[in-house]
């Protein structure tokens, strides 16, 4: 339930951030293109935005994969954990998830990039045929795990350690890329990735054509 619910939540906010980030950039001038640094730091700012959500959607997800004996229902573990450690714990690795989050720069740089690339010329954004659209979406999900995948994985570590201080094994995010650097050396920070950038290249595609086919039902992108 958890990321059924999550995963719409955060895609919605990331595009809302991100076009309103757009906006700013643009002000009055909304016919020309924006930057690729312009719409990197607009997606930086949808990925923050969106770490709001994002951290405690998948801490929550996490303790839910990795529980043990007698397992909780998602609401039941959050409320068990804002019982015993209180309600910022729900919290526990935004810091890093923020960090991460700033890989969405390169998530919309490289999807918009890729767009522009299978404009038609003397054409819009809204006559890019959908095959195009899922490459440029897939494109851009695969940027965005290689920029972010040894972030992700120092944040999975932080997000599944013990939630009391005390009897944490990591004494912060510097002390867990240190441990993993000094265990296990780079191989540490990339373990998982293949399958991840598996599955992020279909649910990336699916995800940029749906938005945009939705846009064009609505009347289409103006920038």
């Amino acid at each position: 339930m958890i990321p059924m619910i999550g995963v719409g939540a955060c895609v919605s906010v990331q595009f809302a951030a991100f076009t309103q980030a757009k906006k700013w950039f643009l002000g009055d001038n909304t016919s020309r293109p924006l930057s690729m640094n312009e719409l990197f730091w607009a997606g930086a700012f949808a990925g923050v935005a969106n770490s709001v959500l994002s951290a405690p959607i998948e801490h929550i997800r996490i303790r839910l994969q990795v529980q043990s004996g007698a397992t909780l229902s998602p609401f039941a573990l959050m409320s068990d954990i804002k019982q015993k450690y209180g309600l910022g714990a729900i919290w526990k690795g935004w810091g890093i998830t923020a960090t991460r989050e700033f890989a969405y720069g390169a998530y919309f740089v490289a999807y918009e990039a890729s767009l522009r690339l299978f404009t038609p010329k003397g054409k819009t954004v809204n006559d890019v045929h959908p095959i195009w659209l899922m490459l440029s979406g897939a494109l851009g999900g695969e940027a965005m795990w290689i920029v972010s995948y040894p972030i992700d994985v120092v944040k999975s570590r932080i997000q599944s350690d013990h939630l009391d201080p005390k009897q944490a094994t990591y004494k912060g995010v510097a002390d867990c890329f240190k441990y993993v650097w000094r265990t296990e050396g780079m191989y540490g920070f990339w373990k998982g990735f293949v399958p991840c950038a598996i599955r992020a290249f279909p649910v990336n595609a699916a995800t940029f054509a749906a938005y945009e086919l939705v846009m064009r039902m609505m009347g289409g992108r103006d920038f």
